[in-house]
């Protein structure tokens, strides 16, 4: 399945400092009350057409020569449910999908995911990135809402998902022309989309993807607008 990106206004890269070193970022979150929860027709039925379904893919594999580093590795991705209010730096995103350091290919399929999740808008709040320099240099870097939010929302973007729909907000990996940053890409056809769907539907075959709509994650700092033809 190709994936596309625009290459262009590389300015936008500026949001990624100040970064903030990180060692194990999600312990110091505690639990929340109504996370996303990893969809099984078990949660569907029980959910009763309440909840909507995100889904959304990454890249937990090594890149190497990303910038002037040995390698990257895309860790941990968060979302906050935007609700009224402020909410504490130490609570826990809504939506956190994550993998691991054991990834060592340049190129590794994408994990492909489902979430049941309450409707409404879901804001880039959190990421965590490995960086090697050297095989002895090593670090993690990350963004939080400290860092991603002004004036109360993120600067990286957002999606929306309603009650009963299932909706597709983007394959993201790192972005390696300058500094390591997650970026958001996506299937380019619908035949390459339908491809897509079809491996979802192997993982969770009681899924109806043929109800998914191409609703992707906005934002005009980590992906460009696109349209599925």
């Amino acid at each position: 399945m190709k994936l596309w990106k625009t290459i262009s206004g590389r300015s936008a890269r500026n949001w990624l400092l100040p970064i903030t070193a990180a060692t194990c970022l999600l312990l110091a979150y505690p639990a929340q009350a109504e996370p996303a929860q990893p969809f099984t027709s078990a949660a569907q039925e029980q959910a009763a057409g309440t909840k909507g379904v995100v889904l959304i893919s990454a890249n937990w594999g090594r890149s190497w020569g990303c910038g002037r580093n040995d390698y990257a590795q895309l860790q941990l991705l968060g979302f906050d449910k935007i609700e009224p209010g402020t909410r504490p730096l130490s609570q826990r995103p809504e939506l956190v999908i994550q993998g691991s350091e054991s990834g060592n290919a340049q190129q590794i399929p994408f994990s492909n995911y489902a979430f049941l999740v309450d409707p409404g808008e879901y804001e880039f709040s959190l990421y965590l990135i490995h960086v090697a320099r050297s095989m002895t240099q090593t670090a993690h870097f990350s963004g939080d809402r400290k860092s991603l939010f002004q004036d109360g929302r993120s600067k990286v973007g957002s999606f929306k998902v309603g009650a009963g729909e299932i909706v597709y907000v983007g394959h993201f990996a790192l972005d390696c022309v300058q500094a390591p940053m997650p970026w958001r890409f996506y299937p380019e056809t619908r035949a390459d989309f339908t491809q897509y769907l079809d491996k979802v539907k192997q993982q969770y075959p009681d899924l109806d993807t043929s109800k998914a709509v191409f609703r992707l994650f906005e934002t005009q700092l980590i992906g460009k607008p696109y349209v599925l033809p």
